[in-house]
This record gives C-alpha cells, sequence and structure tokens, in this order.
C-alpha cells in the first residue's frame, strides 16, 4: 500500500480502492461483508511507516508499492463526455442518446474530431462584497481574544492515569468555532488557531475575520476541522460551501479582502476537504498577497488539479512573498507530483508534496 487507511471495523486498505468500494454505493466491510457504521476513514500511520521502513531496507521492493491512478486525467475525459456538443450524439436529445449509443456513434463521421463545449468560467475573484460585510457587521468590534473560550479545567483519573476534561465545564456549541490566541514573536499581529466542527462553525468565523478592521491584525491563521474522532481521522467539513467560499474572499491580501488578514505571513488548512474549484479561487484570491509567506495545505483531499493550481503560488509568476509550500497528506497522484515538481520556482520556494 502506499496510503493506507482504516475503517471503522478496524480492516486496513489502500485509500483510493476502499473509496471506491465507497463510491459504488457499497456500505458494508470489503472483507466480513458486515454493515459499517461509519464511513469515515482513518490513517494508519504505523503500516504506512511499516512499509517504508521496509522499502527503505530492501529498495528493490519499491516497484511493488501501488501507483494511483492519475484521477485528474480520468475525470478531464468524463468531464469531455458530459459537455459533448448535440452533434456528437446525432442531434438527438439526451435522453434519446442514452438509449441508442449505436445511433449516436453513426452520427459523427469516423475520425472526426468531436471538440468539447467548456461549461462557462467561474466568476472574478472580486473580494468581499457590500452585502458580505452587512452579514459579518453584527461580529466585529471585540478583539480576538475576547471570543476565545475559556480553558477546560484538567483533571487526573481514567485509566493509567491518562488526563481528561472535568465535565462541569460545558462544551462549546458546535455553531461556533473554538479559538485560541498566541503572540507568533515575530512582528506585530497574533496568531489564531481555530477549530472548527461545522459549516455553521466556519461560517461564523469567516463573518468574524470579514468584520474585523486592520487595527487587529493577524500574522498567523491555523484552521483545523474535526469529527471528534480524534487526531488523523478527516473530517466531513467541505470546502464546497458558502463558508469556504466566504473565507476565501477574506483572503485576498487587497482592501477587498478582510482588513484584519492583509498582513497574514502563515496560513494552515487542515482536515477541509477542499475540491478543485475551491482550490482554483484560494489560489486566485492569495495570489496577489503581499505578506504571505507560509501556506499549508495538510490532509485536505487535495487531488491534482487542485494541487497544480495551489503550486501556481510557488511559480516564477506567482506569489513572491512565498517561501514554503506545504501540500502534505493528500490524494496527488506521481504523475501529478512531477508536474507540480517542474512548474515551481525550488530556488525561492521550498514545496513538500505527498
Amino acid at each position: 500500500m502506499a496510503d493506507p487507511v482504516s475503517t471503522a471495523d478496524g480492516f486496513s486498505y489502500e485509500r483510493e480502492a476502499i473509496l471506491e468500494w465507497f463510491m459504488l454505493g457499497n456500505q458494508t466491510s470489503p472483507l466480513t461483508g458486515a454493515p459499517l457504521v461509519r464511513s469515515d476513514l482513518v490513517p494508519n500511520h504505523a503500516l504506512r511507516a511499516a512499509i517504508q521502513q521496509y522499502v527503505d531496507e530492501h529498495p528493490e521492493a519499491g516497484a511493488d508499492l501501488y501507483r494511483p491512478r492519475d484521477t485528474g486525467a480520468i475525470r478531464q475525459a468524463i468531464h469531455a463526455r458530459q459537455w459533448a456538443p448535440p452533434q456528437a450524439a446525432g442531434g438527438c436529445s439526451p435522453a434519446a442518446a442514452a438509449t441508442a449509443p449505436q445511433a449516436a456513434e453513426e452520427a459523427v463521421p469516423m475520425g472526426t474530431a468531436v471538440m468539447p463545449v467548456q461549461p462557462p468560467p467561474p466568476p472574478p475573484l472580486t473580494g468581499l462584497t457590500a452585502a458580505d460585510r452587512e452579514a459579518a457587521a453584527p461580529y466585529g468590534g471585540a478583539e480576538w481574544a475576547a471570543g476565545c473560550a475559556p480553558p477546560r479545567a484538567m483533571a487526573w483519573g481514567g485509566w493509567f492515569g491518562f488526563s481528561r476534561m472535568e465535565t462541569s465545564t460545558p462544551r462549546p456549541s458546535a455553531d461556533e468555532p473554538r479559538m485560541r490566541v498566541s503572540h507568533p514573536g515575530e512582528g506585530d499581529g497574533i496568531a489564531l488557531e481555530v477549530t472548527v466542527s461545522s459549516e455553521a462553525a466556519m461560517l461564523r468565523l469567516a463573518q468574524r475575520l470579514a468584520a474585523t478592521s486592520a487595527e487587529v491584525p493577524l500574522a498567523a491563521l491555523r484552521l483545523t476541522a474535526e469529527d471528534g474522532f480524534g487526531p488523523g481521522t478527516a473530517a466531513a467539513i467541505s470546502a464546497s460551501g458558502s463558508a469556504f467560499a466566504l473565507l476565501t474572499r477574506c483572503l485576498m491580501g487587497t482592501e477587498n479582502g478582510a482588513g484584519c488578514l492583509r498582513g497574514l505571513r502563515e496560513l494552515a488548512i487542515s482536515k477541509v476537504t477542499i475540491s478543485d474549484e475551491a482550490a482554483a479561487s484560494l489560489a486566485e484570491a492569495l495570489h496577489g498577497h503581499a505578506a504571505l509567506q507560509m501556506l499549508e495545505l495538510w490532509n485536505v483531499a487535495l487531488e491534482d488539479d487542485g494541487a497544480l493550481s495551489i503550486s501556481q503560488l510557488a511559480t516564477p509568476t506567482g506569489n513572491q512573498a512565498l517561501t514554503q509550500l506545504n501540500l502534505g497528506r493528500n490524494l496527488v497522484s506521481g504523475p501529478g507530483r512531477e508536474r507540480i515538481e517542474g512548474i515551481i520556482d525550488a530556488s525561492r520556494v521550498r514545496v513538500k508534496v505527498y
């Protein structure tokens, strides 16, 4: 295996294989046939480390490592078929073409190249709108430290003396982001660490960012999603919704973005599933950010196209302030990684892709 993950019943599989099993509509264990209570996947770091150690000791076994398929190329082929012009179906309706594939093939002369019709491009990213700022206005006016939940008291107990949280302190609402403020120690600004467990919590964070002025600058923003099953698991929060779109508009380093983020030097996002489209919008927002030096998108399910969009920030014509880019623990294929390594400016930006 190249990327072993464990299912809810404890068995481990190659990530791409088990994801395909789920995509086919299966909700059972491939080994036992028993229903799976959850479909979440937990990275099996111990197994992956053992495999890597074995390959390091036996280099000839490296050829046996699983090579993920180029999902980006497969997706492009499917996309081209979906947007084929009516002539490819002999001028009939999509329903008729689906029931008469042979007639559709005969409608196009042999050897004729049929160019796919491209979907309309997304609207340009222009930053926060007047409606965004109006909706966010009620959440502004206070320093970040005032919105942080008080630390929960610790007590000793349980098996082997492991620490546990006092139950007398209520757990914050899932609709509210949990925040921690610290000083990064370099220049002005603060570091804001945020954990969200729902789309609503991420939306509330984005609204607070939109409403906070440049008088309360952030030097670092570290956003992590969680699903309640512990470290290393993949959360079910997607970047395809309105919450992440608002966050993306906030991150524009111009006057159209959030004032508190114009001096942002470090941005880290983990466990939020970022689609190709969301990655492209994020790259567009960060392209002209004059202060951003470090960007990390870790364990966000980036695939080839999305990783390539983000990697444009590390090219000679990309974000000139950027010096570190970490795209670790994602779904980038071998060919995708080679494409990325071929376009980055390695003399200026240190890039990790795996």
